[in-house]
């Protein structure tokens, strides 16, 4: 274990005390074995990564706080840094790999999971005793998570009543005596940062004082060129929709403003997600027409529309017929863009037979089709299908079942979203579907409240609810499982990265270093021991070396 200890005179006391500070994996927040208080990385430009670090101490501590030491700023771009307290709160279950309730004794589990990401480090207060968790509101009163009722009538709470939002700075925190605190640092390289070496410097303050001579600090080395995308395509469903409700004022999975719709679209653009579905009924043209210009708006990528909103999804009468066909006619004169039908969620047996004529109706008129459910379907949905969104771990014999068919294949339920881990999250939705040759990925969801509150885990019955972000009443809270969801989005970034180097370079160029890239690449994508961070650290190797081998890049 690499620890850097810190001795601090506090203030407030004439005894020291000592802090130590670890490095953790962000995937998996296990303990790893780097230096804590000099750190060396190399990243691309238009790269975000996680720096996350434990700070520990033998005595109380009532004000621990980070703060960046700016240096002078120039012209030029420069990686800037945005730190956030990673906090601990009462959820149903805990790490696993299921998004079901944990049962323990007839009970339902209350495990203290850290998952949210927040500049407050009071956001939530905990209480150990009846295991629950209150969130703190804009008036810094706080609210059980369990006692804020929904709506009467409607499956979400008043805004207005429960104002939830983080603060806008990062705070100070508590640290109590052999206790821990982690920090979350995201280091953001923006796309136009030239090549070249940077440092970033971070004070450690105790009781508003500087702990003497004790900084950390960020060496970091930017290649001279950029992030490709991926050549995997990564959606969500999305249930956010807007509504006719005059002054609206809601905290929902479902229902937004323009301004919530809008900041969450471009928080799934920022993690990777660039095709999320649409829930938003076209019926209501007005409300259709503004969510697909906040989507144009936000960067959403709209060349392919995957419309999971109200549709006939067994049509049999002319009459249900030519209402199905105007529907989809609406949606294209509105959106322009490649139109897929939803059909009925992971149907089976005669459900799926029944709605063979109704899919034959929809690719006849020049839409597509999209299904969820199981693996195991190519030989029977393949032919008549455009895309299955295959449930659990990506399986090459999946893939290539579809591909035989000349349909695409997504990933879901790999897990669904709102598991505290992301350890799975960054190997099944980064390199394993590149290894699997999946087509993209769409699980479920960025948010859905499985009861009347997306903020409690504890109001529905088997599944617990299936949130990447917690809305706010103007924007977010982020969680762990979402930055390791967009580390896999980025592992891929980095894989297409070098794919174009080795497509713009001849063999000419460097004989033995294309050779090793290519066996480098045969080797990974066929590897059953395969660990994302050691696979990003080899592909930047590599591109390192290229670089100096004077290689072009365009």
């Amino acid at each position: 274990m690499s620890t850097l200890v810190l001795l601090a005179v506090l203030a407030t006391a004439t005894a020291s005390a000592t802090l130590a500070i670890t490095q953790l994996d962000f995937d998996s927040l296990d303990v790893v074995g780097a230096d804590a208080r000099d750190f060396q990385l190399t990243l691309a430009a238009d790269d975000i990564s996680p720096l996350v670090l434990a700070f520990s101490s033998d005595q109380n501590i009532k004000a621990l706080s980070l703060r960046p030491m700016f240096a002078a700023r120039g012209i030029k771009p420069i990686p800037e840094l945005d730190i956030r307290w990673l906090i601990p709160w009462y959820q149903g279950g805990g790490p696993t790999r299921s998004i079901k309730h944990t049962v323990r004794e007839g009970e339902v589990a209350r495990d203290l999971v850290y998952e949210l990401l927040v500049k407050d480090a009071q956001f939530v207060k905990n209480d150990l005793l009846t295991k629950r968790s209150a969130l703190r509101l804009s008036g810094g009163e706080y609210i059980d998570v369990e006692a804020m009722l929904p709506v009467k009538g409607h499956r979400y709470i008043d805004a207005k009543k429960y104002p939830i939002i983080d603060a806008d700075q990062l705070s100070a925190t508590r640290l109590e005596a052999d206790a821990k605190v982690i920090a979350w640092m995201n280091i953001h390289v923006p796309a136009d940062t030239a090549g070249g070496n940077y440092t970033k410097k971070i004070g450690v303050y105790v009781d508003d004082a500087l702990i003497p001579q004790q900084v950390i600090t960020l060496n970091i080395k930017v290649l001279p060129l950029a992030l490709e995308d991926s050549e995997i395509e990564h959606s969500i469903f999305y249930r956010g929709q807007l509504t006719q409700q005059p002054f609206f004022s809601a905290i929902s999975s479902d229902l937004k403003t323009s301004r919530q719709l809008k900041y969450e679209l471009q928080n799934m653009l920022s993690h990777g997600v660039s095709s999320p579905t649409i829930y938003q009924d076209v019926k209501v043209r007005s409300l259709f027409s503004r969510h697909m210009a906040l989507r144009e708006a936000s960067g959403i990528d709209n060349e392919k529309l995957y419309y999971a909103g109200p549709s006939h999804k067994i049509v049999v009468t002319q009459k249900a017929k030519a209402e199905l066909l105007g529907t989809i006619k609406k949606i294209s004169d509105i959106a322009q863009t490649k139109v897929y039908m939803f059909a009925i969620d992971e149907a089976t047996g005669e459900r799926v037979s029944e709605q063979h004529a109704t899919w034959a109706l929809i690719r006849d008129s020049g839409a597509s089709i999209f299904v969820t459910g199981k693996k195991g379907r190519s030989a029977k949905l393949g032919a008549d299908i455009d895309l299955h969104v295959s449930a659990y771990d990506p399986d090459e014999d999946e893939a290539a079942g579809y591909h035989r068919h000349n349909s695409r294949v997504f990933v879901y339920a790999a897990p669904q979203g709102g598991v505290e881990d992301g350890t799975a999250y960054r190997f099944n939705y980064g390199f394993r579907l590149w290894q699997a040759n999946y087509d993209g990925a769409m699980t479920y969801a960025y948010q859905a409240a499985m009861g009347s509150n997306v903020w409690n885990d504890f109001d529905s019955g088997e599944y617990r609810d299936h949130v990447f972000a917690y809305p706010t009443i103007d924007g977010l809270v982020d969680t762990r499982q979402w930055e390791s969801y967009r580390e896999a989005v980025d592992d891929l970034r980095y894989l297409a990265t070098l794919n174009e180097m080795l497509s713009a370079n001849n063999i000419r160029s460097n004989e033995a270093l294309y050779r090793e890239a290519v066996s480098w690449l045969r080797h990974a994508r066929k590897s059953t021991h395969l660990i994302p961070a050691q696979a990003r650290q080899n592909i930047i190797a590599l591109l390192e070396r290229m670089i100096a081998a004077g290689w072009r890049y365009e």
